[in-house]
């Protein structure tokens, strides 16, 4: 929010106009705020003819630091010259002072984003919407107050009047003019909880195929869909090849084929890279030293943050099979009905359930069950033990 300071020859002289100077991206919305001075010189604000404060559509809070800069000449005259120190060692006066900030207003975006009823509920003080993240992100804006600061950004967690947890970007700006009483400050909040939420899932499920790729039996690369350099590759790999995992990467895959095949190779990956089911094929590799592994490779395409990869399970053949997690998972999968492999298929691909639930027209809700009667018939307990399942029995 930019703000201009004008001279209005139409008004009083002892009245001022704030006109909001939007940036490029929203200049087409138009309000003003307009600071009257009253004969004893406090500022009294009137936002009701700001249509940019009514209608915009992020929270914004027009608040009185008075008390709070009150607080700050007292702690001064103590000798408190480091707020950083002070505020830390004082826990419970951040709690107090955020009692004591003066809600003057609040948009109507705020009600809802806070599913607030009234705008009364905030005249109770920020208390309210706050959770113990909220007193650090507190502390931090009373001491860049404190050090004379006009603004403040951060990142925030609030809650709504009905308990919901919310993440936020806060923008605090003190209004010209008021620097010397904090008596006019306007704090805009931009609710960022669904980006965070997203952002979680991301990490929980790349964790999860971390996991599950680490820990496989076979050895398993993952290469560029369009390009066949690999991009990850785990420590099974770099056993069966004869170098570190490290190595690997940025590899081209027809560097572990003998050249005068790399044509042959190469289209093969083609073959691989454009089928959305799974490949398979017995072949050989050639490890660090020249050395010649006869290999069964099973391929899928998968999907990882949005990206399309090409995802290799290696067995080395003659190599003795995984121990299976149960003695019963060493019998026969023919109990699976052909939809339960095929989800099963698609699990130890890396396919999540909502991908599955896209790819063969049914709801999330049925990948889920079908997960869930698959697990219980073949008595497994984890997606890591699915996919060892579907590699031991040569199901992908």
């Amino acid at each position: 929010m930019k703000v201009r300071r004008e001279k209005n020859p139409t008004t009083p002289k002892d009245e001022t106009v704030i006109t909001q100077r939007p940036d490029r991206s929203s200049e087409n919305l138009p309000g003003t705020i307009r600071l009257n001075h009253a004969g004893d010189g406090k500022p009294i604000q009137d936002l009701s003819d700001s249509s940019l404060f009514r209608n915009s559509p992020i929270s914004i809070w027009l608040e009185d630091f008075s008390d709070i800069k009150a607080h700050f000449e007292s702690l001064r005259k103590k000798g408190v010259q480091d707020f950083r120190s002070y505020f830390e060692a004082h826990p419970e006066d951040v709690i107090t002072l955020a009692g004591k900030v003066r809600v003057i207003d609040v948009n109507e975006a705020t009600l809802r984003l806070y599913e607030a009823e009234s705008r009364e509920f905030f005249l109770r003080g920020l208390n309210i919407i706050f959770d113990k993240q909220s007193y650090t992100t507190f502390r931090e804006e009373l001491i860049a107050l404190a050090e004379g600061k006009t603004e403040f950004s951060s990142e925030g967690a609030n809650c709504t009047l009905l308990g919901k947890e919310l993440k936020v970007l806060l923008h605090l700006m003190v209004l010209p003019g008021s620097e010397d009483r904090l008596d006019q400050v306007v704090v805009q909040i931009v609710d960022i909880t669904a980006i965070r939420k997203r952002e979680d899932e991301l990490s929980r499920s790349e964790e999860k195929y971390r996991k599950i790729f680490q820990h496989a039996y076979d050895a398993v690369l993952l290469a560029s869909l369009e390009t066949g350099i690999i991009l990850d590759a785990n420590d099974e790999a770099g056993r069966l090849l004869g170098m570190p995992a490290g190595q690997i990467v940025g590899m081209h895959f027809t560097e572990f084929h003998l050249k005068e095949e790399a044509a042959k190779y190469r289209r093969l990956y083609e073959r691989h890279a454009t089928n959305d089911r799974f490949v398979s094929e017995d072949l050989c590799m050639v490890a660090r030293g020249g050395r010649r592994v006869p290999v069964s490779i099973s391929s899928s395409i998968i999907e990882i943050g949005g990206k399309r990869y090409v995802a290799g399970t290696i067995h080395e053949r003659g190599r003795k099979t995984a121990p299976a997690p149960d003695s019963s998972i060493s019998e026969p999968s023919d109990h699976l009905t052909p939809r339960e492999r095929e989800i099963l298929c698609h699990i130890a691909g890396g396919m999540t359930g909502k991908h599955i639930a896209e790819k063969l027209l049914i709801s999330e809700k049925t990948v889920e069950t079908h997960r869930a009667r698959i697990m219980k018939k073949l008595n497994l307990h984890c997606t890591a033990d699915l996919v060892r399942y579907a590699v031991n029995m040569k199901i992908v």
